[in-house]
């Protein structure tokens, strides 16, 4: 549930930030969670980042 949440915060953030910056948060979050790094995936297919 936690991860959800942080998925969930990391796209807010994203989407309020230039590119650089939102793909450094994705790079920080994946290093810290295996699981996140799977559900970032999905995340990127949908975003199409």
């Amino acid at each position: 549930m936690e991860t959800k949440k942080s998925i969930r915060n990391l796209f807010w953030k994203a989407s309020n930030s230039d590119t650089s910056s939102a793909m450094d948060l994705i790079e920080k979050n994946i290093q810290e969670s295996n699981e996140f790094a799977s559900d970032m995936d999905i995340m990127i297919q949908v975003f199409h980042i």
